[in-house]
């Protein structure tokens, strides 16, 4: 597995949906998406990624993301549109991210430091690798600092209960999950829908396996504060489609009321 580098410049590709495709990775934890890997042809399913924020040092350089390769190396239309135009094209892969931040996680002047500062995290292509060595330190201080983030948030008794709720962006109705909460709720569920019994390695292969999404049997954005969460209580794991049918309407329908639609469905 190989440790690989995509960027992303603001000034170049306005990425205008972050805050919206940020809060879908919260809320389901993980957010895919095509992503430009320049010439590089030699990446794979499975390799790991993170994302380069470049642009004006003032706007915030450094790494904001990080996810894994889920689909294989493709050419498309240029991502610029000019050059779309003209016929040009790039490679692309997709990405599953697990993180996105809207500031660096890591800071430009951070990989300056040794032994961060042995990669060029400023190369003028996406898809350039990252040395062995320094991908190692590097997931380590990476989950360092999200391990250290969310012990502060959590301070309270974190095995009988979970803080969520708090807004994570002004521009947002949208409400912070807690990870360890989805990870307490996929422990006792596993990762299998409770309303269709989709299990996706089953039915995708291994480079599917722990997709899933997590539901909140309350809805959150009712709440509108902070509130204890049981993850056992409160939580299902449940497929990106049966989710998409429980928030079709203002008032989400109840897991039965799914089941009884595809039991009435199978049934006809």
């Amino acid at each position: 597995m190989k440790s690989i580098l995509l960027t992303w410049n603001p000034e170049m590709w306005a990425w205008e949906d972050f805050v919206e495709d940020r809060n879908a990775l919260l809320h389901s934890g993980s957010y895919t998406s095509r992503w430009s890997c320049g010439v590089s042809r030699r990446i794979e399913i499975g390799d790991r990624v993170f994302l380069m924020r470049l642009g004006k040092p003032s706007k915030g350089k450094g790494l904001v993301g990080s996810g894994r390769v889920v689909g294989d190396v493709h050419e498309e239309s240029h991502w610029d549109k000019e050059k779309a135009k003209a016929g040009k094209k790039t490679l692309y892969v997709d990405a599953s991210f697990d993180r996105l931040e809207e500031t660096p996680v890591i800071s430009e002047a951070e990989l300056s430091h040794p032994p961060l500062n042995a990669m060029n995290w400023f190369p003028q292509a996406s898809g350039t690798y990252i040395p062995a060595e320094v991908a190692e330190y590097l997931e380590t201080m990476w989950d360092e600092r999200f391990v250290a983030a969310e012990d502060a948030e959590n301070a309270t008794d974190l095995t009988d209960s979970f803080i969520e709720g708090a807004p994570y962006s002004r521009t947002s109705n949208s409400y912070e999950r807690n990870r360890k909460a989805r990870e307490k709720c996929l422990a006792h569920y596993g990762r299998i829908c409770v309303c269709c019994e989709l299990n996706f390695a089953e039915a995708y292969g291994p480079e599917a396996n722990g997709v899933i999404h997590v539901h909140h049997l309350e809805q959150m954005s009712t709440i509108g504060k902070k509130y204890k969460i049981d993850p056992v209580r409160d939580l299902r794991p449940v497929c990106p489609n049966c989710h998409a049918v429980i928030h079709q309407r203002k008032k989400p329908y109840s897991i039965d009321q799914v089941k009884a639609m595809l039991k009435r469905q199978r049934g006809s």
